[in-house]
């Protein structure tokens, strides 16, 4: 702090001395004077001197007081010394300015004085947190208590629907069966009265009606295979004649496509019969022609050489050699002129020839279409008769089929009347056995109840400690969940609960010398139950555990948790699927119906037809 008290200093003159300014250093004195004016006006002067040895002293309105006093003043008045805010020294505003944001927060929490009450704030903190961690908590519970409370509140809603459908179904059941006892009385008096009319050999009578009706009805089984007999044969026949119609409308349609050839070909025929007429007539006139021509020159020529004979007799010797060169001329100019007409009598006479024989050929050619014409009118007509024929025959060969599928429809009519006549007469015989079955079974559980009850009120008579059958002990709280209760419970539904362990073996052994079976004990002084997981009642909506919805006296509390322990009660297998299976939770889920998903994943489900299933046994409360 002596740094603070000013020294003086060197000056040097015009002449080049120096000289020292300071004077005398034991008297100076530095001091810091802040004169503050408080709400009320008053004044207040802070005064602090440092002397040259480096001490400080500290006035309050010019009175000297100690440096805890002196912070306290200025404390009261929101001023703090630590900050700094009375001295600031050369490059502290550009220090400050060049901080990081911590650093300038840090600063001005310490100028502010808040860095004073971090303890506390951190504690206050916690206490926060604390509290809001409280808070959440109880919050939840509270949700959660909301949500069983509605639960609980739509559970009554369905047990008071619930009860109300079992009145009106105890209601609906006492009528119906009123009903069933009034048709019973009727039956029994109508029966009493048949019996009263019977006579002696009423029951001889009735067993010849029964023989009669047994012969019947073989009669009618062996109707029954010939009318299968029947429609299998004529099922083969409608099938041959399909067959054969397939057969044959290939061959129809030939004879079709023939006989329209034959038609255009015939046709045709006449065509060529008319053009060769024509052309016979026509060769003929040209053939009458050239005959008459022929003739002609026949007679010309015949005629000229007798007038050439004529003549040469009435010259006879007169003729001498000029007139014989001459008649050699002429006859050799005659025949030369000639040539041109005996080649063409020649070409004339080649040409009837060829026309003569033309027309012998067109004639037989003529005489042959004629006949091939009425060749093919034959098989015109012989085909028109035999599409006819096949005509005929596929009509009656369609009213065979109609008739055939008419008594196989009909056959199969009666076939199913004698089947549904089968089939009802199966289901009464069914119904009349598993009644019969039932019966029995019912006979049986009842023994075998009526055997352990006796022998579990001997075994309370006998030993202290017995309380009973674990399924007497507990029940569900509506009859809904009787089955998945029964199912949760299994083989110890017919545990016997007994207060200690020596009570369990001095049963067993009793039971033993008296031979009365076989019971499994459930001494609550040695179970250990399973911890029930209270995650578990808040899974699902639809998920309940087994003990919750179970009514029991606290004392066999510890058999109920072992026979039970995590079960959940679902109310349909979908849910326990999605409890086991997406939820992943380590229990066993149970749906009303008596599903099973173990923890394993396993599933077992169905119903037992015997009496020691679960609807069986679950039969127990719904009777109690």
């Amino acid at each position: 702090l002596k740094d603070l008290v000013y020294r003086g200093r060197t000056v040097e003159t015009q002449n080049g001395h120096i000289i020292d300014e300071a004077g005398d250093q034991s008297t100076r004195r530095a001091w810091v004077k802040a004169v503050y004016e408080d709400d009320e006006e008053r004044t207040i002067v802070f005064q602090r001197s440092i002397t040259s040895s480096g001490d400080s002293e500290y006035r309050i309105n010019n009175r000297t007081v100690l440096l805890k006093t002196y912070n306290e003043a200025l404390e009261k008045q929101d001023i703090l010394v630590k900050a700094k805010n009375f001295l600031v020294f050369q490059g502290d505003v550009e220090a400050v300015a060049s901080q990081s944001p911590k650093d300038l927060t840090r600063l001005i929490e310490q100028m502010s004085g808040s860095c004073d009450y971090q303890q506390e704030y951190s504690e206050l903190e916690r206490l926060q947190e604390a509290a809001a961690e409280k808070s959440t908590f109880a919050y939840n519970k509270k949700r959660a208590v909301a949500a069983e409370v509605q639960s609980i509140v739509e559970q009554a809603k369905e047990l008071e629907q619930y009860e109300k459908k079992m009145q009106l179904r105890s209601t609906l059941t006492v009528q119906h069966m009123l009903f069933k006892l009034f048709v019973a009385e009727g039956r029994i008096r109508d029966i009493k009265q048949d019996i009263g009319a019977l006579h002696g050999d009423s029951i001889s009578h009735a067993s010849q009606q029964r023989a009669q009706l047994d012969s019947a009805l073989h009669a009618q089984q062996k109707a029954q295979a010939k009318a299968y007999k029947a429609v299998n044969r004529q099922e083969r026949q409608i099938k041959l004649v399909e067959q054969n119609i397939e057969t044959r409308q290939p061959r129809v349609v030939g004879l079709a496509e023939k006989v329209a050839h034959a038609q255009r070909k015939a046709k045709q025929i006449e065509e060529n019969v008319t053009s060769a007429q024509a052309d016979a007539v026509r060769q003929r006139s040209v053939v009458d022609e050239l005959s008459a021509e022929h003739a002609r020159v026949k007679e010309a020529e015949t005629r000229f050489e007798q007038q050439c004979e004529a003549s040469l007799a009435q010259r006879g010797s007169q003729l001498g050699d000029d007139t014989m060169a001459e008649y050699n001329r002429l006859s050799e100019q005659l025949r030369a002129s000639s040539v041109d007409d005996t080649h063409r009598r020649d070409i004339l006479d080649r040409s009837i020839q060829l026309l003569t024989e033309a027309a012998r050929r067109a004639s037989d050619r003529l005489d042959a279409l004629q006949s091939r014409r009425e060749g093919l009118v034959a098989s015109e007509h012989s085909y028109s008769q035999q599409r006819q024929s096949a005509t005929s025959d596929v009509a009656g060969i369609e009213q065979e089929i109609q008739q055939t599928r008419r008594d196989a429809d009909a056959a199969k009519t009666e076939h199913e009347r004698l089947v549904r006549v089968e089939i009802e007469l199966n289901e009464k015989l069914a119904g009349v056995l598993k009644e019969l079955s039932q019966a029995r079974a019912d006979q049986r559980e009842s023994a075998r109840e009526a055997k352990l009850k006796d022998t579990i009120g001997t075994l309370q008579r006998i030993f202290t400690g017995v309380h009973g059958r674990l399924s007497e002990l507990c029940k569900p709280t509506q009859h809904k969940y009787d089955v998945g209760i029964a199912t949760v419970l299994g083989r110890h539904m017919d545990a016997i609960v007994v207060d200690r362990q020596a009570t369990a073996i001095e049963c067993i052994s009793y039971m033993k010398e008296q031979r009365a079976g076989q019971a499994t004990f459930l001494p609550l002084d040695t179970l250990q139950p399973h911890q029930v997981n209270d995650g578990l009642r808040h899974a699902h909506r639809g998920a309940r555990l087994a003990t919750d919805v179970m009514q029991y006296d606290p004392s066999v509390e510890a058999a109920v948790m072992h026979a039970c322990g995590n079960a959940l009660i679902c109310d349909t297998a979908d849910i326990a699927k999605y409890i086991c299976y997406e939820r992943k939770l380590e229990a066993k889920a149970v749906s009303l119906d008596g599903t099973v998903i173990h923890r394993s994943g396993l599933i077992t489900g169905g119903t037992s037809s015997g009496s020691g299933g679960h609807r069986a046994q679950a039969q127990r409360w719904e009777a109690a």
